[in-house]
């Protein structure tokens, strides 16, 4: 009870919503919850498990997320890099990893939104948001300069070209993967 109002903790909220909404939302609402440090992937799969999978709609999407999020990895909240990396797995590339940690120079790391580690393959999903104002900007330049010289290959995306020029988008990974593939 929260103010004299009956409330569910977020293990069963999360749950609840799986019963109606769409696999975006859903991942979206899980990844925020997880990322906030509002429960664990795995309290959230023995959730499903106590209360039984059979015949509770939505289940075994959550399970599927749920698996997809617990190899140890930090799970995304953004939207933006979810859609990239759907599309390019729709369109017939590996999966890419999210938030992959790229230990830097012994004393700092980065953490692409996308990345094709054994290729060395970073992937920036840029809004303006996220990266506006001098020490955003300055932070990005030090950031993308380090992952050079450590071997990585950078590539950015705008919104716009992920829903406006998808085919640039997958076209132009593709090609780096190719490149990296057939370099010596």
């Amino acid at each position: 009870m929260i103010d004299g109002i009956p409330v569910t903790g977020m293990v069963l909220t999360i749950i609840h919503l799986a019963s109606f909404l769409r696999a975006d939302a859903l991942a979206t609402a899980l990844d925020s919850a997880l990322v906030q440090g509002l429960t664990r992937a795995d309290r959230v799969l023995d959730g499903v498990d106590a209360l039984g999978r059979q015949g509770r709609r939505g289940t075994a999407l959550l399970v599927e997320l749920l698996g997809e999020r617990m190899d140890g990895r930090r799970p995304s909240a953004n939207r933006f890099e979810r859609r990239l990396g759907a599309l390019l797995v729709r369109s017939g590339l590996a999966k890419p990893v999210h938030q992959f940690e790229i230990e830097l120079d012994g004393r700092s790391d980065a953490r692409p939104d996308l990345a094709y580690p054994d290729l060395r393959i970073a992937i920036e999903a840029d809004s303006h948001r996220g990266h506006a104002g001098r020490t955003s900007w300055e932070h990005d330049l030090e950031r993308r300069t380090a992952l050079a010289a450590a071997g990585w290959l950078v590539l950015h995306f705008s919104w716009r070209d992920l829903v406006g020029r998808p085919q640039f988008v997958v076209g132009s990974v593709a090609r780096t993967v190719e490149f990296r593939k057939s370099a010596p």
